[in-house]
């Protein structure tokens, strides 16, 4: 792109096919972020307390305390300091000792925590509704594209590592082989196809 070319100038953006591609991305951003305040009032949280008791919820089981939720959902952690106290306060969460390491606090959801999480995991289904009406091809050809974009923005920094399969140690490229599968799970011993992949997997072990 030009160094003088501006995404949200008009007469830029109405030009360039890169900036109009860039500016939608933000109008469906700006949709997760309505769906996620009106979801969060709803339960008198804020979202980035609704982002840290879904983490919990399905990523318990690491034992993750104030730093890794800081690295996972690109914070700094005085936010999250601030937000795990409030969840504290509000009897969603508790503070834990590690088990093998008395210096750390592990963060665990309440029984309370746990039952409004389980209400909450589903504030992004009104963007799946809409996906869920395309044709498989259009599902495809728009995860494939996404798949590639969000390779591209962790390797230039712009998204916090995640359990995504490329930054996997048991993630393999190979060639395309019969069914399409070019992508093998070395844990599983799995071929993978492209809509295989995931963004989130509990199996993951970074590379």
């Amino acid at each position: 792109m030009e160094a003088s070319m501006a995404v949200f100038r008009l007469n830029d953006q109405n030009r360039d096919l890169d900036s109009k591609i860039t500016a939608a991305l933000e109008r469906v951003s700006r949709v997760f972020r309505i769906l996620m305040w009106h979801q969060a009032k709803t339960y008198r949280i804020s979202p980035i307390q609704l982002q840290i008791l879904i983490y919990l919820h399905e990523h318990g089981d690491e034992e993750p305390g104030v730093t890794q939720l800081a690295t996972e959902l690109g914070v700094t952690q005085p936010t999250v300091s601030d937000a795990v106290q409030t969840l504290v306060d509000k009897g969603h969460i508790q503070r834990r000792d590690h088990l093998k390491d008395r210096r750390r606090h592990v963060l665990v959801l309440t029984a309370k925590g746990r039952k409004i999480t389980e209400r909450l995991l589903f504030w992004g289904n009104p963007v799946r509704d809409v996906i869920h009406r395309l044709d498989f091809a259009e599902k495809k050809a728009l995860w494939t594209s996404l798949w590639d974009l969000l390779i591209q923005l962790q390797q230039n920094g712009l998204i916090p590592p995640a359990h995504m399969c490329f930054t996997c140690q048991f993630f393999r490229r190979g060639p395309a082989s019969k069914g399409n599968f070019n992508y093998h799970c070395a844990l599983l011993d799995v071929p993978l196809g492209i809509t295989d992949l995931r963004v989130d997997c509990p199996d993951h072990e970074a590379a």
